[in-house]
């Protein structure tokens, strides 16, 4: 049995780790972000004058890399609400606050799979735009 002082000591090192992970999963999401960003700035730019094998390189490299960092969020958020349920365990006003978390992060992750998908959407309709391929 852990004594009081133990009990807190060990809910403040968890806590200490959950906002750092909490911080990594941040910069983790700006990167997404900017991947996402960059893409369409390309996408409208000079999406509709790339060569074929232009716009595969890069859907290619943009794919992967979103995907990437994608994979990434979802293995930081996993981490995140494990170390909240673990706390839970300790403090269970905590235990409630887990439980709403979880079904965020569905809504989150159909988020982010939009964003993912929907940029190489945009780079395939403005392609298939003839306006823009004469202009």
């Amino acid at each position: 049995m852990l004594s009081e002082y133990e009990k807190q000591d060990l809910e403040a090192a968890q806590f200490d780790r959950l906002i750092a992970m909490v911080d990594v999963l941040g910069t983790h999401l700006t990167i997404f972000m900017t991947l996402i960003s960059a893409y369409l700035v390309v996408a409208y730019m000079v999406g509709a004058k790339l060569t074929r094998p232009q716009v595969t390189l890069v859907s290619a490299l943009y794919f992967c890399a979103t995907l990437f960092e994608l994979l990434l969020v979802i293995a930081i958020t996993r981490g995140a609400i494990h170390m909240m349920s673990f706390l839970s365990e300790i403090d269970k006003t905590i235990g409630q606050t887990v439980i709403l978390n979880i079904g965020g992060h569905y809504l989150g992750l159909i988020v982010l799979i939009g964003a993912l998908v929907l940029p190489l959407w945009f780079m395939w309709s403005i392609r298939r735009n003839d306006k823009l391929k004469n202009s």
